[in-house]
């Protein structure tokens, strides 16, 4: 992926990037704090989910390959649950990338494709994303992924077809309920981006009224 990323960008680019080691235990940052969105090169992040009193609800480990501070730059932090981001291990190297070449890699198709590729597996196996497509069928599956994956109010992709494979669905069915959301004004389609017209709209597919 580092790879990948680095063809994207350029030269200058790759050069305003700041890469950083931390050792085990270290904080690299909170969700209270300005986001920065970092690719992991070596090394463990821990990221801790806690209330407003510091009690630890959960953890989750990022390894290297993964991105950290992505889904929080795209959707912000939970109401009331604070994020701990620390090294979990010696040697924890992070290369942090600037605004402006997190939001050109965000408009890249092929990156959008590859992050997808690599963390919808993780986001299928979460309760809601079940929940949701069990409760609600292909068409609020789609809304709850367009509404999980959008960054100001846009989703790229690279082969719109590649959503057949996250639905389980054929190609048919997939623009059926793409049709669907536009003719209710949620969403319009575009050649390689779907705008997000109206969210309480895309939401209510889902059964979130906003």
């Amino acid at each position: 992926m580092l790879f990948e990323i680095r063809e994207l960008l350029s030269e200058n680019e790759m050069k305003a990037s700041e890469i950083l080691t931390f050792t085990r235990g270290e904080y690299i940052y909170t969700s209270t704090e300005k986001i920065r969105v970092g690719y992991v090169l070596s090394g463990e992040v821990k990221i801790l989910k806690n209330s407003l009193d510091k009690e630890y609800l959960s953890s989750e480990k990022f390894v290297a390959g993964s991105f950290v501070g992505l889904n929080l730059y795209l959707h912000g932090a939970l109401e009331g649950v604070g994020l701990d981001f620390l090294a979990d291990s010696d040697d924890t190297r992070i290369i942090f990338f600037t605004r402006e070449c997190v939001e050109k890699l965000l408009k890249n198709p092929s990156f959008i494709r590859r992050v997808m590729d690599e963390s919808y597996r993780a986001l299928a196996n979460e309760t809601r994303a079940l929940g949701t497509a069990f409760l609600y069928g292909p068409l609020g599956h789609f809304a709850y992924i367009l509404d999980t994956t959008q960054c100001k109010s846009m989703v790229y992709f690279e082969r719109f077809l590649d959503y057949c494979k996250y639905l389980n669905i054929n190609k048919t069915r997939l623009y059926e309920i793409t049709n669907k959301l536009s003719r209710d004004g949620a969403i319009k389609k575009k050649k390689n981006y779907i705008e997000i017209l109206d969210n309480k709209k895309l939401r209510s597919h889902f059964g979130e009224e906003g």
